[in-house]
């Protein structure tokens, strides 16, 4: 095939992201067409409305096609943005450092060939020939590897939706060994909160409502109490997770 691309997709338990956007990792499986063509996928005899409520969590995401079906979109997006239709395609991925035994099974997973399948009704057809598995955070500790060159030890953190993963970083190396993950994630944080509204109010708030009002943006609520209640909560959850690190 003339056309090749790379590309680069972090398949995150909330969102899956990638340069041309981002979009939540969750879809609505269907049998026939719905009415809603915006962020529709056909592949593979199905179609899948993209985005909406994330699906469960995946120590493994090799488990099943959930990942691959949510990568096609991202991938879509690139070609689309080419203005080209099919191409050979480079995929980067990446996995916690705690998980990284997984590596040749993501590799595994993702590499096929001849792929057809529909996104906003454009007809796509793509090989991926080579993918590549990197360390979640470690590429962004490069971005700053001189600033830090000359520290003896530093303390590596990611922060993902079900997990804070972490790793020693010794004269600018990562410590493989070190590498921990733990149950001190952003899903944690928002399940949280949601107890402790329900505790001390009896009213029931979406998830999608606190991440708003944790990122500093205005959500609608109808009892003054309940910005006080997130703010609380999660500066609890934070210098707990601290003390378990």
């Amino acid at each position: 095939m003339d056309n090749k691309i790379i590309i680069g997709v972090d398949h995150g338990n909330r969102f899956i992201k990638s340069s041309e956007g981002i979009y939540s990792s969750g879809y609505v499986e269907s049998s026939t067409a719905p009415v809603i063509t915006e962020n529709l996928l056909y592949y593979n005899g199905k179609y899948y409305s993209i985005g909406g409520k994330r699906v469960k969590y995946h120590y493994d995401k090799t488990i099943d096609e959930t990942f691959f079906i949510l990568t096609l979109p991202a991938l879509a997006m690139r070609l689309s943005k080419e203005g080209i239709t099919s191409a050979d395609v480079i995929l980067g991925v990446g996995v916690p450092l705690s998980h990284f035994q997984l590596k040749q099974k993501f590799i595994n997973y993702f590499k096929r060939d001849n792929i057809h399948f529909t996104y906003n009704q454009k007809k796509y057809q793509v090989n991926i020939k080579e993918v590549m598995c990197f360390p979640q955070a470690i590429s962004g500790y490069m971005l700053h590897f001189e600033k830090y060159r000359g520290i003896d030890f530093l303390n590596l953190l990611d922060f993902g939706q079900v997990t804070v993963d972490a790793v020693k970083i010794h004269q600018g190396k990562p410590l493989i060994d070190s590498a921990i993950s733990l149950n001190w994630g952003m899903l944690k944080l928002v399940k949280t909160i949601q107890e402790q509204i329900r505790k001390e109010t009896g009213i029931e708030i979406t998830e999608e409502q606190i991440e708003m009002t944790i990122q500093g943006k205005k959500s609608l609520f109808f009892n003054d109490r309940i910005d006080k209640i997130i703010e609380t909560t999660t500066i609890t959850f934070v210098n707990d997770m601290l003390d378990e690190l």
